[in-house]
């Protein structure tokens, strides 16, 4: 019994060593060559690293160009507005002239387009209006009650009309209290109802030749 023993314990450790010896070759393929593993991980990854270490490239944005301002053109009055002893004329800008009115106008509005005037007994006089466009009249202080002087267009107030005024019962005062009016005969005031205004030298008839009174503006 003891001698089996040995005996299957050498057999075991003969195959052991024959094992050792002679280790077992990879599979190959039917053609003779070794069958490569697939690799697949380490490609993906690859791919990915390369992906995600390739930064976004900044574009810099196109600077605007700088604008250059647009000279404004410089146009010429559209005409001149000149009285003689025939009445008011006009020159437009290309030499032609036109006659606004036959009448004399003391004062001309500061755009060109009105004109006011003095009519009446000596200072018992009323303003009168003249649109230079239809020829049309008004009378603006018909209703006032007072007698008018010094008429002048206020510059710096489109429509407004600065003028010297005083009580009709006060006859042959040349000069009154500072007030207002405008073109529209709306909105007449006195400003000042205590001083008086300074005397107004009497209206001359004779005119100088063609002097200019306004550049009419559009």
């Amino acid at each position: 019994m003891r001698r089996k023993f040995l005996a299957i314990l050498l057999l075991v450790l003969s195959f052991s060593a024959a094992c050792n010896s002679n280790p077992v070759r990879p599979a190959v393929s039917t053609l003779g060559s070794p069958v490569s593993p697939i690799v697949t991980f380490s490609a993906t990854a690859t791919l990915m690293a390369s992906l995600t270490s390739t930064s976004t490239p900044t574009i810099a944005p196109t600077p605007l160009p700088t604008a250059t301002p647009t000279p404004e053109d410089i146009v010429p009055p559209p005409g001149l507005i000149y009285k003689t002893n025939n009445g008011l004329w006009r020159v437009d800008s290309d030499g032609k002239s036109a006659q606004l009115s036959k009448q004399f106008f003391d004062y001309i509005s500061p755009e060109g387009t009105s004109a006011i005037d003095l009519k009446g007994s000596p200072f018992l006089e009323e303003m009168w209006l003249t649109d230079l466009v239809t020829g049309q009249q008004h009378n603006l202080t018909e209703k006032l009650g007072r007698s008018i002087t010094c008429a002048v267009w206020w510059p710096e107030r489109f429509g407004s009309i600065l003028f010297g005024s005083w009580p009709l019962q006060d006859g042959g005062r040349n000069s009154g209290f500072l007030s207002i009016i405008q073109a529209d005969r709306s909105g007449y005031e006195i400003l000042d109802e205590e001083k008086r205004l300074k005397a107004c030298l009497p209206r001359l008839r004779t005119l100088e030749p063609s002097p200019i009174l306004r550049v009419q503006r559009e």
